[in-house]
């Protein structure tokens, strides 16, 4: 018997939606297609990750996410989080990473 990846089910907008966990060439995978090109609400509406992230680790579409309230959304985030908690640890990593290299002065061009 397999290992198999963690599932969960909520309703969102009155249909069902499943959370699955990411596998390590997925997160490889989303890590390396991050190009920062992503529209304003996609990337900021939540801080714990953009819609397409989102998309990536659900049955959910752009489409679907459109047609949902953000508390809807909201609850999918939740069971996101519950089965990708490795993933959310490792881009807060990276977050942090981020705003220390933005506070950094730049180097002196003596």
């Amino acid at each position: 018997m397999g290992i198999t990846a963690e599932v969960k089910g909520v309703t969102a907008g009155g249909k069902p939606v499943v959370v699955r966990e990411m596998t390590v060439a997925e997160i490889r995978a989303w890590l390396g297609g991050k190009t920062g090109g992503e529209d304003v609400v996609d990337s900021l509406l939540f801080d714990e990750l953009s819609l397409p992230d989102l998309c990536q680790m659900s049955t959910l579409g752009m489409a679907d996410v459109d047609q949902l309230t953000p508390s809807e959304i909201a609850r999918v985030i939740a069971e996101a989080k519950k089965v990708n908690e490795a993933f959310f640890e490792m881009r807060q990593r990276l977050v942090k990473i981020g705003q220390q290299v933005m506070t950094q002065p730049p180097p002196s061009a003596g």
